[in-house]
């Protein structure tokens, strides 16, 4: 069990301590298991749903895609998920997911042909899912951002069209009124694939993968930049806000699990992610496996630090986070370029 204490050395003040330690949750009872998964928890139970994998083998010996649309359920009284009668009304991926009270909602995502604006939101009542639709998004996106913060739930990003270019949007949905706001855009490039966190009713945008045109065709940049957004209301409606640029990232972390998690209302944990460097490697047969690294971000006082590793086995891309239990569970994702895992890793800081 990794077990690593963070005390105050330069930029963490001695009187803070985040301790991460970690250990295996349930499996999802499937062979392969998903990337870019939707969950949450709604009467404390979990709910995860769609994804996609490569069944027949990994995309560079011609395996397919295959996208899903069953949903499953995790609670304490059983111990183990189950298979739901109900499922997604489209089989969906790379959308957002978050949890608002005693619901699981679910925002945008693709299909193998087209994006959606969609927004699912599922209840379990009694052991058994209810889902039901909230208001579109203006657009379709798929691997965008997203968190909530106060009563808004915040969209960043991502892209519009399969083949498409990323994209600056930003939205947020009054999860009061049921009603999605166009929002100025953070004060940076496009981005796909970037990881968000909500602090209060801060909204954080960090790292991504932005398109970059080059001699050798389109390439990707791993971004390492990150942003903070200060809303603004007015008779508790929000009406705009204002962009500042964080402190410069360790490292890039896109696609990195998400939402991040949050501790003690200010710290912001990202269990791995993409850096530049993986992100160009070549040969999918000799990848090294995605970044272990451990990175702290103090919203206080907008530093960063670096708290340990998960063991390589343990690192993930395009998976979802929801607090359960007092620990936070990422559910399966990509382990390695093509590659899946069932597996869940449940974090828990003190």
């Amino acid at each position: 069990m990794l077990s690593v204490l963070l005390v105050g050395t330069g930029s963490v003040p001695a009187q803070v301590k985040v301790k991460p330690e970690y250990r295996p949750g349930p499996p999802v009872p499937d062979k392969e298991g998903f990337a870019g998964m939707f969950a949450g928890v709604s009467n404390n139970v979990v709910v995860a749903a769609g994804g996609a994998n490569f069944p027949d083998g990994m995309p560079w010996e011609g395996g397919r895609k295959v996208w899903y649309d069953a949903l499953f359920l995790f609670s304490k009284k059983t111990g183990h998920w189950e298979k739901s009668p109900v499922h997604l009304p489209r089989k969906l991926a790379y959308g957002v997911s978050v949890s608002y009270k005693q619901k699981a909602i679910f925002i945008g995502g693709s299909d193998a042909g087209t994006h959606y604006s969609e927004v699912y939101r599922v209840t379990v009542l009694n052991g058994s899912a209810h889902l039901d639709s909230m208001a579109s998004m203006p657009v379709a996106l798929a691997n965008m951002a997203g968190a909530i913060a106060g009563d808004f739930l915040f969209v960043a990003g991502g892209t519009l069209t399969p083949e498409g270019r990323p994209v600056a949007v930003f939205l947020a949905l009054d999860l009061k009124r049921n009603k999605w706001i166009q929002l100025p855009s953070w004060p940076g490039p496009e981005r796909m694939n970037a990881v968000a966190a909500g602090v209060g009713n801060d909204f954080f945008l960090f790292s991504g993968i932005q398109l970059i045109d080059a001699a050798g065709g389109v390439q990707r940049k791993v971004l390492e930049d990150g942003y903070r957004f200060l809303p603004v209301f007015k008779n508790g409606e929000l009406t705009g806000g204002d962009w500042s640029k964080i402190e410069k990232l360790p490292r890039g972390l896109a696609a990195g699990p998400g939402p991040a998690p949050v501790v003690k209302n200010r710290f912001v944990i990202f269990p791995g992610g993409l850096d530049n460097v993986t992100a160009q490697h070549k040969d999918p047969l000799t990848h090294p496996g995605f970044i272990s690294e451990i990175l702290l971000y103090d919203t206080k006082q907008d530093k960063w630090k670096t708290i340990g590793r998960l063991p390589k086995a343990e690192m993930r891309l395009t998976a979802p986070v929801i607090e359960y239990e007092k620990s936070f569970w990422i559910i399966n994702g990509e382990i390695k370029p093509g590659k899946r895992t069932n597996t869940v890793l449940t974090v828990n800081f003190r």
